[in-house]
């Protein structure tokens, strides 16, 4: 993750001082959608496999400077399976004005995809009051469905656009 400045140059007063942050989750990781915070926390998802090479959604939480915010699931970091066991890959997250937060993308059982969405309360865990345990799958079409992005209406649905196959 990487901080800069309005005029484009790092920000000296995040991650080790040259306004980048690496975070690791122990295997090969990816960060696809970031999330700012009014307090200026910072959330990133993304996909990090596990030791077996099965992608999971991967959230971390970071503080304002940078540093992982151990307020959020232990250690600042959470990884998620679809409810079917399938690897996951997350894209995009909104933040609720409740604090709990979105996160969307691709579940892949090998033939077909489906959109995959999880709901996390302020101190990462799964909001079991999304989907019964805080995950769900929408099957679009017959081929891969993915989920690239979310939003939150006025009235605070959840809106997820992507792509599907048929």
């Amino acid at each position: 993750i990487a901080r800069l400045l309005s005029d484009g140059s790092p920000d000296g007063g995040f991650g080790g001082g040259d306004g980048r942050r690496t975070i690791d989750f122990g295997n090969d990781d990816a960060a696809y959608g970031v999330v700012v915070h009014r307090d200026s926390r910072i959330t990133v998802v993304g996909f990090a496999n596990d030791a077996q090479g099965d992608g999971r959604a991967a959230v971390a939480r970071l503080q304002r400077g940078g540093g992982l915010d151990t307020m959020f699931n232990g250690d600042g970091l959470m990884t998620a399976r679809s409810p079917d066991g399938d690897p996951v890959f997350a894209y995009d997250a909104v933040l609720q004005p409740d604090g709990r937060l979105v996160v969307v993308g691709e579940t892949f059982d090998g033939t077909a995809g489906k959109f995959f969405a999880m709901r996390l309360r302020a101190d990462g865990r799964l909001d079991g009051t999304f989907g019964g345990d805080g995950r769900v799958l929408v099957n679009i079409g017959d081929g891969e469905d993915t989920g690239w992005r979310v939003a939150l209406t006025d009235s605070g649905r959840i809106v997820v656009a992507g792509w599907c196959v048929f």
